[in-house]
């Protein structure tokens, strides 16, 4: 009997040590997941690669309104940014009947972690992180930011949606820049590609750091607030990395992270169904973004600036936004482009950007490169001026780069 007894204790002993043993190794596999998870927002950033985020703003219904993918090299710090209209009708990977707009996505029970990836498969690529917030926590988050200032190319004045936003350099508090990336003209399919275009406003003015970034904050403070205002993967230790590698560039001498950035839309053919409502599906059946998510990642990995001697240029504004001549100075300026003058140019109607040959054509096409424009046209008109060439702004210039 004693034998049996100490027998079975001894069983006992050896089942609580093999639990014991499975609990160790199960605790160290769990921790070394933990220290991977939040090492690998530093060792990317440390390596110069390539981060990607996935944004979604939503409404009180869970509705997805505004869908924006954000890839960042942190060895050129380098930015693109793709926008994608809400009524896209893309695949989840649930089911047989797994597609669906990406605007209902959040009312069909899709997981935080099932859009990104769905959002990643639309566009061939893996999205690394994911960042959603309702309109109330976007309205608080521009407003702790003490606002953002967007270049608004023309006014706003819609009398039947009563809206008003004035053309030029404007600062937006939460309410207004909530308005202003709302703002859609019309049904027109056009009207929601400009709506695009001011979602990417606001998020180029957000990455114009101001210069009293940091003032009032902390890592930790910083972190636990925005914590409270948005659904996300990111721990708060990588909230902190990410705050502290933003406050490192800019003690050397970087603030603007929108600087040569690559925007892309997500253009779609339209298709009515039921009931009179629509869905749109992506152009050559999401092949075409595609390709144009490969080029922009291999363009983040180039540096920009002008080799060789340095550009001497002129600015003519050929439109009717103020200041838009001056602050296309000062940023082609920071790319060592020698700029003689600004001027209003001889009409404010250009519609395109163009530039004129002066001296060097293989100049002038480095300037086309690299504010994208493709208009570049030889002059036989002499001047004195001793300049390679002129630049003039037209409606589809957006203050750094000619719009597609």
């Amino acid at each position: 009997m004693a034998k049996n007894i100490d027998k079975n204790k001894g069983d006992v002993i050896a089942l609580l040590l093999i639990v014991v043993v499975f609990l160790l190794i199960g605790g160290i596999f769990y921790a070394s997941q933990f220290f991977k998870a939040e090492e690998k927002l530093k060792i990317a950033l440390d390596n110069g690669q390539i981060i990607s985020f996935c944004f979604a703003n939503y409404n009180e219904n869970r509705e997805i309104t505004k869908t924006l993918v954000l890839f960042y090299s942190a060895n050129t710090n380098k930015v693109s940014i793709v926008s994608i209209l809400p009524k896209t009708y893309i695949s989840f990977n649930r089911n047989s009947s797994d597609y669906m707009t990406i605007e209902e996505a959040f009312n069909k029970r899709v997981t935080n972690n099932e859009f990104k990836d769905a959002i990643g498969k639309f566009l061939g690529t893996k999205i690394d992180y994911y960042v959603y917030m309702d309109n109330e926590s976007f309205i608080k988050f521009i407003d702790i930011l003490e606002g953002v200032e967007i270049q608004n190319r023309e006014t706003i004045n819609d009398a039947h949606q009563n809206v008003y936003i004035s053309s030029g350099d404007v600062l937006f508090n939460g309410d207004k820049a909530l308005e202003y990336a709302s703002y859609i003209k019309d049904d027109k399919l056009e009207s929601y590609y400009q709506h695009l275009n001011k979602i990417q406003d606001i998020v180029k003015g957000l990455l114009r750091i101001k210069e009293n970034f940091g003032g009032d904050f902390n890592e930790q403070g910083i972190s636990n607030y925005i914590q409270k205002l948005i659904i996300t993967n990111l721990t708060q230790e990588d909230i902190k990395i990410i705050y502290n590698e933003i406050k490192k560039r800019f003690e050397n001498g970087i603030i603007d992270f929108s600087r040569g950035i690559i925007e892309i839309i997500v253009y779609c053919d339209r298709k009515n169904i039921e009931n009179g409502n629509y869905i749109l599906q992506p152009k050559n059946s999401g092949s075409w973004i595609k390709g144009e998510i490969l080029e922009a990642i291999s363009d983040l990995k180039k540096e920009e600036k002008i080799e060789n001697s340095k550009l001497v240029i002129e600015i003519k504004n050929g439109t009717s936004i103020v200041g838009l001549a001056l602050r296309t100075k000062k940023h082609l300026e920071s790319f060592g482009i020698k700029v003689t003058e600004t001027s209003n140019a001889d009409s404010e109607n250009y519609q395109n950007t163009i530039i004129i040959v002066r001296d060097s054509e293989q100049k002038s096409r480095k300037l086309g490169d690299l504010i994208h424009c493709k208009k570049i046209v030889k002059t036989t008109e002499e001047s004195n001026k001793k300049i390679d060439a002129t630049l003039i702004l037209g409606k589809d210039f957006d203050g750094k780069i000619v719009r597609r």
